[in-house]
């Protein structure tokens, strides 16, 4: 399907360049097509007849009334003022776009500069407003904030602009100033501004100014937490003035903004109208298919009520015929469904089955799912109940037996041992209630035998005063759990040999260590196998604390060489000493020294960025006077890119700037605010948490400090207004109980 060809979207004012104007009038020296100039008559007559759409003739007529109108105004010399005064919002001007009119009057503004050079020069300069403008004004932000004049005009362009700004800023201000003077006045007056400090959320943004994700996309923003749920996303806050930019560049004016406005307004009430018109004669058609079917009408909560019916009504799912049909067969299904269930209900009370009405089973039969008969899923319920009453009966029997043999601690305490053989008895009916008995009789006295055993070898050791062996003695254990092996007597006398043979061992082996002054080495691999276990011999053993000392030294050695190493090239050793491989090399356990110090380097280079990062961080905050503990919780990448360098170094230092900027207009708005609560009589501390909209103003600067003060006034009025209420029913109750009640 062929699609029709879009324009570019028109510039206005200073946002138009040179070439756009070009690319207009060479569109515009373009021969027309042959057809015969209407003129405005023409089109009140094809309105009149109504062969031509209203607001198409509308805007034509406004266009060739604007032509004349313009003409003469040239012709006059008008042209500039004519041009201020058109956007300066008189009440005769009407929200039409006029792109064959600008392009006309830019082609007749391009030949009389032909004829006169000396006027083509001066660069055309709007007039500032003759009266005092309402800040929302696109107009009055022109001439109050140069960041909206810059957007899009030239260096040489903007020195009368600068200057008509400075003037109205400051009306001493000396016409023969340079253009740096006049630019530092109007930044001066621009930073006084406190519109500077007004910001609105992106919900208020895109419906106040007609604005798009898109548009917002490239504004700074900070983030309060939402208040309507905490697991919601943080809601974005949007400087006014940036905003009213955006908007200025894409509409132009405010005339522009108004008239984008007007005409949603009109397609929302146009798709509104139609919806509205559709639902109703969804409903005639319904009405009509319903009386036809020979069924109540659409005031029956049964049928009003019914999903087919509504979303066909409301949403125009289906058809009429069809959501009937759909209605009669869920009513069908639904009779259905109560005869199954009283046929059911009546079988199970003649079986005497009545708690197998919510079963699965039966529930399933109910539903209709499935294929089983009634007498099928009778018998099958019977069967289900027959085989837990068996389960009971057989618990019971064992729960009897086991509780005559003194075993019912093991069957109903979860932490005693686990009868074997019992869960399948109850459960299945396998095997015999003898040998499950039998069963646990056998492991009653083998748990009994073991409880001996372990109480015989705690009393051996406790006797011979090495408790301590407990769980040291090879086999001791073993023989507690199943009595194989040696007897407990045997393997508590080996023990004690085995530690009276280790206590000389180690006697001997520290006098020679002693003479040698290595005593530090008494627990070295070689020294502690022979004196723990008697593995090797002593001569081995004072071999290998003779080996350990040899290797303490020169780790020693190595330790302070790579410490000066790493101190020459500027590397804090602390930070790299625990790498693997430096690790390796100067404990001696293997590699190089050059791996070690290339391992070093590469640990130490995460560490160089990171420290490289913080610094040049710390000078660009210390530059513009912030402090880095006051942003650092404000920022919440600030840390990550600190870290691992993830991020925007750019943005993460604008969000710190937003956030500092944020801190000080709260402490000027709490400074401002506080007096003001004060004469009042109330305490800015308790009103900040008790009233929504005074904590509001005070975090993010929404509404002004007059409205944040009403509203602090009415939630004291609503608190001593609630507060007298639940006094007065306090003392009316007491005044019941001291009278005795009725």
């Amino acid at each position: 399907m062929p699609t029709r060809p879009r324009r570019k979207p028109q510039r206005f004012g200073t946002f138009a360049s040179e070439q756009e104007l070009d690319r207009q009038s060479s569109e515009d020296e373009a021969p027309p097509p042959r057809r015969r100039r209407r003129q405005a008559s023409d089109y009140e007559e094809d309105e009149e007849s109504g062969s031509l759409p209203r607001r198409k003739a509308a805007r034509k007529a406004a266009a060739h009334l604007d032509d004349e109108e313009d003409e003469s105004q040239l012709a006059a010399g008008e042209g500039g003022s004519s041009s201020s005064e058109s956007e300066d919002g008189s009440e005769e001007e009407e929200p039409v776009v006029r792109r064959r009119l600008r392009a006309g009057c830019a082609k007749r503004a391009r030949t009389a500069s032909k004829a006169d050079p000396a006027a083509a020069a001066k660069p055309y300069v709007p007039a500032p407003p003759t009266e005092s403008r309402s800040r929302a004004d696109m107009l009055s932000l022109l001439f109050a904030c140069p960041a909206l004049i810059a957007l899009g005009a030239r260096a040489h362009e903007m020195a009368p602009l600068w200057h008509q700004l400075a003037l109205r800023c400051n009306p001493g201000f000396s016409a023969g100033s340079t253009t740096e003077e006049a630019v530092e006045v109007a930044r001066r007056a621009v930073r006084a501004d406190p519109a500077r400090k007004e910001r609105l959320n992106k919900g208020a943004a895109q419906r106040e100014y007609r604005l798009t994700e898109k548009d917002l996309a490239g504004l700074e923003f900070m983030t309060r937490s939402n208040p309507i749920s905490h697991r919601a996303p943080p809601v974005k806050m949007y400087n006014k003035l940036q905003v009213l930019a955006v908007a200025h560049r894409r509409y132009g004016s405010m005339a522009g903004l108004e008239a984008a406005a007007e005409v949603a307004a009109a397609k929302s009430a146009k798709a509104t109208e139609t919806r509205l018109r559709n639902l109703q004669q969804r409903r005639h058609e319904m009405a009509a298919a319903l009386e036809e079917a020979g069924m109540d009408g659409l005031d029956s909560h049964r049928i009003y009520y019914n999903k087919a019916i509504t979303a066909f009504i409301k949403h125009g799912k289906g058809t009429a015929e069809g959501a009937i049909s759909d209605m009669k067969a869920e009513e069908e299904n639904a009779r259905l469904r109560v005869q199954r269930e009283g046929e059911l209900r009546a079988k199970l009370h003649d079986a005497k089955l009545h708690g197998q009405l919510l079963s699965t089973a039966a529930r399933a039969y109910i539903d209709g799912n499935g294929k089983q008969s009634l007498e099928a899923v009778v018998a099958g319920l019977k069967r289900d109940q027959e085989e837990a009453a068996a389960q009971a009966a057989r618990k019971e029997q064992i729960c009897k037996l086991l509780e005559a043999e003194g075993l019912s601690h093991s069957w109903e305490h979860w932490h005693g041992p686990k009868l074997p053989g019992v869960e399948e008895f109850v459960r299945t009916g396998e095997g015999t209630a003898e040998a499950v008995i039998k069963a646990a009789k056998e492991q009653r006295a083998a748990e009994q035998a073991r409880r001996q055993r372990s109480q015989e070898v705690d009393a051996l050791l406790a006797a011979e005063g090495m408790q301590h062996l407990r769980w040291r003695v090879p086999g001791l254990q073993l023989w507690v759990e199943t009595g194989e092996g040696a007897g407990g007597e045997a393997l508590v006398a080996a023990a004690r040999r085995a530690e009276e043979e280790q206590g000389q061992r180690r006697q001997a082996m520290k006098e020679l260590l002693s003479a040698e002054g290595l005593e530090w080495h008494m627990h070295s691999k070689g020294v502690d196998a022979w004196v723990s276990r008697g593995e090797g011999s002593e001569a081995e053993a004072l071999a290998a604390a003779r080996q350990a000392n040899q290797t303490r030294e020169q780790s020693h050695q190595r330790y302070r060489r790579l410490q000066d190493l790493l101190a020459a090239e500027g590397i804090e050793y602390w930070l790299v000493f625990e790498e693997p491989d430096v690790r390796a090399w100067w404990r001696c356990e293997g590699g190089s020294e050059e791996a070690a110090l290339a391992a070093a380097r590469a640990a130490w280079e995460p560490h160089r960025q990171r420290k490289h990062r913080r610094e040049r961080l710390m000078a660009a905050l210390k530059a513009e006077g912030i402090k880095y503990n006051e942003v650092c919780f404000l920022v919440p990448g600030l840390e990550a890119w600190l870290h691992s360098g993830r991020g925007d170094e750019a943005a993460l230092l604008a969000a710190a700037r937003c956030g500092h900027q944020e801190e000080i207009n709260y402490r000027e708005r709490r400074a401002a605010l506080a007096p003001l609560l004060a004469a009042e009589g109330m305490n800015i501390l308790e009103w900040q948490r008790r009233c929504y909209e005074l904590g509001k103003y005070l975090a993010y600067g929404e509404g002004s400090a007059e409205e944040a003060v009403a509203a602090a006034k009415r939630s004291r009025d609503m608190s001593a207004s609630m507060e007298a209420a639940a006094a007065a029913t306090a003392a009316g109750r007491a005044l019941f109980d001291n009278s005795g009640g009725l």
